[in-house]
């Protein structure tokens, strides 16, 4: 198979070296390296013409997602599945584009880059892919191991709930495999995070497909000495705030996926060239958002609390570093 995947072929689940050569996504990584940002100039979200733009197209916008909504109803009667599903992400991306007004708004200049917890539009071929039974899979099963945790009896490719914990892990798999092509660390994570700004990839939306793919498949690792490292449960998140902020500030430089109730993020701190840690969360809801001024591992966890459900006992919230190739 050509390592140019333009259009997805389910078959490729059936083969673990294909597998392996699509989810290594060569082209993906050199977008990374060739988008490049010039922090010299304001960036367009921070662009006062750009926020009145934003604002003036929240009615256009709502008033489209009116109409996808519309036809995502009557597609659905008709049993139209492949016109549906297209007007359904289609009033996922006009709905946050109109929100793009209150999260620049919410965020002012801290907000880099705005993401969409979707698919992309452009990429039909596989999210209009019909779903396939685990049986398609057994070779791929067997090729690692019987544990394939797959959650569901078949394999679908069109994530109606979004694409988040794909998203969070590609987003991950981009910057730790693009970390050493970049000598200023804002610019590298803009870069990474522009990958995002029209929704998941084929890559992510797999990823999201099969809820995890072992290291022999995709190549991102995790710190075995902090994996899954429990900050926060449903009991000390109510009164110990303090303690989980320490444990907070205590995570050394690097990129750490975090895992919320029904939702998956990721935390980056990085040290920039004078020593200064720089705090970002990639959240695919919103984006790219930088924490500054004092208290950041407060509002860290602040950001994290937005997805905590009080009501289930077993929330809670953990992080696990992802590793550097060669680390």
């Amino acid at each position: 198979m050509s390592n140019a995947i333009k259009r997805f072929n389910p078959q490729i689940l059936s083969s673990p070296e294909d597998l392996k050569i699509f989810f290594k996504g060569e082209k993906k990584i050199q977008r990374v390296l060739d988008t490049r940002i010039d922090l010299a100039h304001p960036h367009r979200l921070r662009d006062r013409w750009n926020v009145i733009w934003c604002i003036v197209t929240v009615p256009l916008n709502m008033i489209a997602c009116v109409f996808f909504v519309v036809i995502y109803n009557s597609a659905f009667i008709l049993k139209a599945n492949g016109i549906g599903k297209k007007s359904l992400l289609h009033y996922v991306h006009h709905f946050s584009h109109a929100n793009k007004a209150w999260i620049i708004h919410r965020y002012g200049k801290d907000f880099l880059v705005k993401a969409i917890n979707a698919h992309k539009l452009t990429t039909s071929d596989f999210y209009l892919q019909e779903p396939i039974p685990l049986k398609a899979v057994k070779k791929l099963k067997k090729a690692n191991s019987s544990n394939f945790p797959i959650r569901n009896k078949e394999i679908d490719f069109f994530n109606i709930y979004g694409n988040c914990r794909g998203m969070a892990n590609w987003h991950l798999y981009l910057y730790v495999n693009t970390r050493h092509h970049f000598a200023n660390p804002i610019e590298h994570i803009i870069a990474v995070s522009k990958q995002f700004e029209r929704g998941a990839s084929r890559q992510a939306a797999l990823l999201q497909s099969l809820y995890e793919v072992p290291n022999s498949l995709f190549n991102l690792r995790f710190d075995d000495n902090n994996a899954k490292l429990q900050i926060a449960s449903f009991a000390s998140l109510n009164y110990d705030h303090a303690a989980i902020i320490k444990k907070i500030q205590a995570l050394k430089p690097g990129a750490y996926g975090v895992g919320l109730y029904a939702h998956r993020i990721n935390f980056y701190k990085i040290e920039d060239n004078l020593g200064n840690d720089l705090i970002f969360i990639f959240d695919c809801n919103e984006g790219l958002i930088q924490l500054t001024g004092p208290n950041k591992s407060e509002k860290a966890l602040k950001f994290f609390l937005k997805y905590h459900s009080k009501k289930d006992p077993e929330s809670q919230i953990y992080i696990q570093r992802a590793l550097v190739p060669g680390e």
